[in-house]
C-alpha cells in the first residue's frame, strides 16, 4: 500500500461520487477520476502525529470502502442505465490491478469498522467476479487457503468473515450454481479446518476465542444451507461438515460462554428442522439428508450417556449495559426452547431413521425422554397467566409464543407417540394412561396448544394455510390419529370442562383423567389478548359473510376451539 500518498481534504468529491452511484447517474464524472479518488483514499494511512489526521484517515477510509462497495454490489446486479454499466467497469477495471491485495490487508484492521466494511467490500468484488467471468479471484482464493491452515485467531476470523458473506450473498440471489464453485474452491481446507478449530475449543471452555467460535458456526450453518439448495451437493465434504462435528458441536454446548452456547444451539436446532439460514433464503426448506440424521443420533447418544445434563441453561440473555439481577433463579429460555426441540427432533427423526444410516442403533426412547425431564424446570419458565401445571405442559409451556417451534415440538411428540403405540402390544387405552404422565399424550397436547396460541375459530384457517409454521401437517396427523381414538379426545374435552369448574389445589404436575385430558381456566377464544387477523379493519371480511349467511349461526362466537372438535 502506498503509504506516502497524501490524505485528502476531500470528504466533499467522495460524497458527490457517493450519490452518483446511488442515483446510477456518473455523467459528470470520469472513470479514471473516480478511481484515483478512490484508491487514495483506501490508501489513507493516517501517519500524521495528531489524532485529528488519524481520525481523519480513518474517516476517509470507510466512505471509499462503502462507495466501492455499492459501485460494484449494482455493477453484480445490473442496475443502472449502460452510461452507468460503462464508468462502473472502467473506474472497477483501473482499480482492480492493486486494490484487492489493499483489502486484504485492511481485513485485519485494528479498526473494527474498517476491518467489517473490507469485508463486506472484498466480498462484493469477489461476487462481481463470479457474475462477469464465472471465475473466482485468484488473490482472495490463494490468500483464504493459506489463511485457513491456520490456528484460530484474527486472520482466521477474517477469512472466515469473508467466505460467510460471499457464500450468504450468493444464497440469498439464488445464485446456487456460482456458490457451487466457490465450495468446490475451498472443499480441502474447509474439511481439514473446521474440524480442528471446533475440537480444539470443544474441551476448553473457548475461553477467549467465543467471538471465533461464533465465526465458525456462522460458516457452518451457511454449509448446512447449501447442503439444501445446491445440486450434487453430498458429492462435497464440507457440505458434511454438520455431521462429522456433531460431536464438537455438541461438547460445544456447554461452553461458559452465554453466547457461543446459544448460537451452537440454535443452529442445531435449525438443522434438525430444516431451517438453516432460512433468514436469507426466503423459506426454503432442502431435504432431510445423511448429515442430519448422523446429528441426531449423536445427539440422542449424548443425551443416553448424560451429556447434556451438564449443559448450562440458567442465566437470562445480556447485550451489555445496566444488567438487573432478578433475586429469583433466573432461565436462558433461548437455549432451553433450543435444546427441547434439539431432543424432540432427534427423536422424530430416529422414528423415521434415514436409510443411508443403517449402521445407527436406535437409542431408547426411555433414556432420551428422561433426559428430556430431567433439562425441563419443574416450574414453567414463561408460563402463561393462569396456565394450570399439567404433565403435559412441561413441555409446550417452554415454547411460550413461539409458534413455529411450539408446532414442531407438537408435531415431533405426536410422531414419538404414534411410534411407540405401533411398538407397544398393549391396547391403545393403557398407552394414553401411561402417555399423559411422561407428556406425550396427543390429545392433551392439541388443547395445550390450542389454548396457548388463544386459538379461536375464526383465526384457524389463517394457520392452516400459513407456511410459516408445520401447523397443517401436525394437524393432518392428528386428525388422523383421531378417527382411531375419538374416545380418548371426548375423555380429554371432558376433563377441561371438569377442571374449569373444580381446578385441582395440588401444587404437583397432574395427569388426565381417564384416557386423556387436559385443563383450563378459560375457554380458548375467551378474553384472547392476541388477535392474528384484524377482521374488523377490512371492508367486508369472512366472517361478516359467513355469519350473514348463517353459515355460523350454530356455533356461538365465544365458543372454545375443542368444543367445535368435538361437535365435528
Amino acid at each position: 500500500m502506498s503509504g506516502g500518498l497524501p490524505v485528502p481534504e476531500p470528504l466533499a468529491p467522495l460524497e458527490e461520487l457517493y450519490h452518483c452511484v446511488l442515483s446510477a447517474d456518473c455523467l459528470s464524472l470520469t472513470p479514471a477520476h473516480s478511481a484515483n479518488l478512490l484508491r487514495s483514499c483506501l490508501y489513507a494511512q493516517g501517519a500524521g502525529e495528531s489524532a485529528c489526521e488519524c481520525a481523519s484517515a480513518s474517516e476517509l477510509q470507510c466512505v471509499s470502502l462503502t462507495v466501492l462497495e455499492q459501485l460494484l454490489c449494482r455493477l453484480a446486479a445490473r442496475r443502472g442505465g449502460p452510461d452507468f454499466h460503462l464508468f462502473a467497469e472502467e473506474t472497477w477495471s483501473l482499480l482492480q490491478a492493486d486494490v484487492m491485495g489493499a483489502l486484504l490487508q485492511q481485513l485485519n484492521s485494528e479498526d473494527l469498522l474498517v476491518s467489517h466494511l473490507s469485508v463486506t467490500c472484498a466480498s462484493a468484488a469477489v461476487i462481481y467476479q463470479l457474475h462477469n467471468t464465472g471465475s473466482v479471484n485468484a488473490e482472495w482464493s490463494r490468500w483464504c487457503i493459506q489463511t485457513l491452515r491456520g490456528p484460530l485467531g484474527p486472520p482466521v476470523d477474517a477469512c472466515v468473515r469473508s467466505l460467510t458473506e460471499v457464500l450468504r450473498r450468493l444464497l440469498k440471489g439464488a445464485h446456487y450454481e456460482l456458490g457451487k464453485k466457490v465450495l468446490v474452491e475451498f472443499d480441502s481446507s474447509l474439511s481439514a479446518s473446521c474440524p480442528r478449530w471446533l475440537s480444539a475449543d470443544a474441551g476448553g471452555g473457548c475461553d477467549g476465542r467465543g467471538s471465533s467460535i461464533s465465526l465458525v458456526v456462522d460458516l457452518l450453518e451457511v454449509l448446512c444451507a447449501c447442503r439444501s439448495v445446491c445440486a450434487h451437493g453430498a458429492t462435497l465434504s464440507s457440505l458434511c461438515l454438520l455431521g462429522v462435528c456433531s460431536r464438537e458441536l455438541l461438547a460445544l454446548c456447554s461452553c461458559s460462554k452465554p453466547a457461543v452456547r446459544r448460537r451452537v444451539l440454535l443452529l442445531l436446532k435449525r438443522a434438525l428442522v430444516q431451517r438453516a439460514g432460512e433468514d436469507w433464503l426466503g423459506g426454503h426448506q432442502g431435504q432431510s439428508c445423511r448429515d442430519v440424521s448422523l446429528l441426531a443420533h449423536s445427539v440422542l447418544r449424548a443425551a443416553a450417556e448424560g451429556e447434556l445434563k451438564g449443559v448450562p441453561l440458567e442465566g437470562m440473555p445480556f447485550f451489555g449495559g445496566t444488567q438487573t439481577v432478578s433475586s429469583g433463579r433466573s432461565v436462558d429460555n433461548v437455549s432451553l426452547r433450543a435444546l427441547c426441540l434439539v431432543l424432540l427432533k432427534s427423536m422424530e427423526l430416529q422414528c423415521h431413521p434415514d436409510g443411508s444410516v443403517v449402521h445407527a442403533e436406535p437409542v431408547p426412547l426411555a433414556l432420551c425422554l428422561q433426559s428430556l425431564w430431567d433439562i425441563l424446570p419443574m416450574d414453567s419458565p414463561v408460563p402463561p397467566s393462569g396456565q394450570p401445571r399439567h404433565c403435559c405442559s412441561r413441555v409446550s409451556s417452554v415454547f411460550g409464543e413461539q409458534d413455529d417451534d411450539m408446532m414442531e415440538a407438537a408435531k415431533a411428540l405426536l410422531c414419538i407417540f404414534l411410534q411407540h403405540r405401533q411398538q407397544e402390544p398393549a391396547q391403545s387405552t393403557s398407552l394414553l394412561l401411561w402417555a399423559c404422565p411422561l407428556g406425550l399424550n396427543p390429545h392433551c397436547q392439541l388443547l395445550l396448544l390450542l389454548r396457548s396460541l388463544s386459538f379461536d375459530h375464526r383465526v384457524l384457517l389463517d394457520f392452516l394455510i400459513s407456511t410459516e409454521t408445520c401447523f397443517l401437517e401436525y394437524f393432518v396427523r392428528y386428525l388422523r390419529f383421531l378417527r382411531t381414538d375419538p374416545g380418548g379426545f371426548s375423555a380429554a374435552c371432558a376433563s377441561v370442562c371438569l377442571e374449569q369448574q373444580q381446578p385441582g389445589k395440588d401444587g404437583g404436575y397432574r395427569g388426565c383423567r381417564g384416557a386423556g385430558g387436559a385443563e383450563d381456566t378459560g375457554g380458548a377464544g375467551q378474553g384472547c389478548g392476541v388477535v392474528l387477523v384484524d377482521y374488523s379493519s377490512s371492508g367486508e371480511s369472512d366472517t361478516e359473510v359467513m355469519e350473514r349467511t348463517g353459515t355460523l349461526k350454530e356455533f356461538n362466537t365465544e365458543t372454545p376451539i375443542w368444543r367445535l372438535l368435538s361437535a365435528v
